[in-house]
């Protein structure tokens, strides 16, 4: 989950105000949840999962009460789901991070996606 306020929230508090414009990087990890349904962690399986059942949604109401819709309420909203391998020798290891693979069609034609070209 990533939390943010709307513009027309700053004026309720200066942190908000100091924050307004600020830019927000969030990582929601899909590992446990991917390995429960899939049982594995496999590229050629788990991206077509992804494909077909990821989503992005808005849990908040505007000002007025009404709820907020990704495209209309937050056009500036960039995702890209992205893999890496990861490797340990030993449990007493910190784990080593490959580079990022993003997947920047598994949200095609969904709120929040971002094509590889405006990234």
């Amino acid at each position: 989950s990533a939390f943010a306020t709307t513009a027309g929230a700053a004026q309720q508090c200066e942190n908000c105000r100091n924050n307004v414009d600020i830019e927000l990087e969030g990582f929601v990890h899909l590992n446990e949840v991917i390995l429960q349904k899939l049982h594995t962690l496999s590229p050629d399986v788990v991206k077509p999962y992804l494909t077909e059942n990821l989503s992005l949604g808005l849990k908040t109401r505007k000002p007025d009460g009404t709820p907020a819709d990704i495209s209309r309420d937050l056009p500036s909203l960039k995702v890209a789901p992205f893999s890496r391998q990861v490797s340990q020798d030993s449990p007493y290891e910190i784990p080593r991070l490959g580079d990022a693979t993003y997947h920047h069609d598994v949200l095609a034609g969904k709120p929040g996606h971002t094509p590889e070209d405006r990234w």
